[in-house]
């Protein structure tokens, strides 16, 4: 039973841990408008409109410095590093699963292996890399920009509305800080943790994928992705059915990345697949297009 078939369960823990940290400094930032800048201020708070888009004019400028510091050029972002190394990881490990199953002639194959960008504070370097994982790098640094834009959108537009629905109650300021850091925890918080872990396994997986599609120019053979399941009770019912089932390339792609997934796919050569799998496999490719 392996309950990380990725085994990137550390670049998770670390990339939830920075969210940890940023969130925890919004929070603070939260409590001192209200417990300090507010009373010395002696804002007239409740029923005030003046109040409120003051708030929050300060809340959107502090999400933007303690959650994206200030950066609004997704290339560039902070969660890049994380997003690079599971990315990495999956485009090596797909290289040691075809090396180790290929049935050709290995000194006739030079199969590249972590010929992919290397990161630092967010910027790509082209230099060793080719060109479909620059585009997929590129691709996820966007993409998962725009996710953590939505769940702090969300996360002060119910600000917004604890804010109002405080101040129409006349609700002390103590106490509606601390409704405002509710939303700040199973909002922001507790969406953006879930984002790192789904994200952290979709990276790990595209990279594997995109890793098996230039090797199979090298080995000149079709290579096929197996599903691997964390093994345990906490696998859902459809995953578990795939588990040991081999996908071409789309439909494997078709398949990862829903929420707190933590399969893996494993790139293997169609030739060290037998045919009894093979049958098998057919079997399950021509289920899932009547899906």
């Amino acid at each position: 039973m392996n309950k990380n078939p990725t085994r990137t369960l550390g670049i998770e823990k670390k990339w939830k841990a920075q969210f940890n940290v940023r969130y925890r400094k919004l929070k603070g930032a939260i409590n001192r408008y209200f417990l300090e800048a507010v009373p010395i201020l002696n804002f007239e708070f409740n029923y005030s409109d003046k109040a409120i888009t003051e708030f929050v004019a300060f809340l959107d400028s502090e999400i933007k410095d303690k959650i994206y510091d200030n950066i609004t050029d997704p290339q560039m972002f902070w969660q890049n590093e994380y997003l690079n190394r599971t990315y990495t990881r999956g485009v090596n490990q797909a290289n040691v699963n075809i090396k180790k199953a290929y049935k050709g002639d290995l000194d006739t194959v030079n199969l590249r292996g972590g010929a992919i960008p290397s990161l630092s504070t967010g910027v790509i370097s082209p230099v060793g890399s080719t060109g479909i994982h620059l585009d997929a790098l590129q691709i996820l640094y966007t993409r998962d920009y725009s996710e953590l834009q939505g769940i702090t959108n969300e996360m002060s537009r119910q600000i917004a509305r604890e804010l109002s629905q405080g101040v129409e109650l006349g609700t002390g300021l103590k106490d509606l800080a601390a409704r405002i850091n509710d939303r700040v925890d199973k909002i922001g918080l507790s969406r953006s943790k879930l984002l790192a872990q789904t994200e952290t396994i979709r990276a790990y997986n595209i990279g594997a994928l995109n890793e098996g599609q230039q090797d199979e120019e090298i080995i000149g053979e079709k290579v096929l992705y197996e599903w691997s399941t964390a093994g345990d009770d906490r696998v859902r019912d459809s995953h578990r059915a795939r588990d040991g089932k081999f996908y071409e390339r789309e439909t494997a792609y078709s398949l990862i990345g829903e929420i707190r997934c933590r399969c893996a796919l494993i790139a293997t050569p169609e030739s060290a697949i037998t045919p009894q799998v093979k049958k098998e496999n057919t079997k399950e490719r021509k289920k899932l297009q009547k899906l």
